[in-house]
């Protein structure tokens, strides 16, 4: 975000002060991921915007999914195989897979949510045939 002549990567944290050496880099991506990210789709499902949050989670887990995986497979199968494993409440392959291709693709390339998905505020669940 340019705040007068800055770039931020974060609040706070302008880009030409990335500590790209590492140490600090960690913090300044979870500062990033929260602020830009995780804290404005909390807010909006909060106040009953469930599908507008959607996009923000999606490309969060696009981001956090792309710096822990290596790009010798594709896309699809990087995801769906960090789905598995970072987001356990995903479960199985099947839904890490469906949410690829209906959530994430929808979201991401067409604006909507393919087959008839949908976000809801009703279910504990991570996801719900019903």
């Amino acid at each position: 975000m340019k705040i007068g002549e800055s770039l931020y990567f974060a609040p706070e944290i302008k880009f030409s002060d990335l500590d790209l050496s590492g140490k600090n880099l960690p913090g300044q991506l979870d500062s990033r991921m929260r602020a830009y990210y995780l804290e404005p789709a909390k807010a909006l499902a909060q106040n009953g915007h469930a599908f507008a949050s959607g996009p923000l989670l999606v490309s969060c887990i696009d981001a956090l999914f792309r710096l822990q995986s290596k790009p010798k497979a594709s896309v699809r199968r990087r995801f769906c195989s960090w789905i598995k494993t970072g987001l356990p409440s995903f479960g199985s392959a099947a839904i890490a897979e469906r949410f690829y291709c209906e959530f994430r693709n929808g979201l991401v390339h067409e604006a909507r949510i393919k087959n008839g998905g949908q976000f809801s505020l009703e279910h504990s669940c991570t996801m719900d045939k019903g």
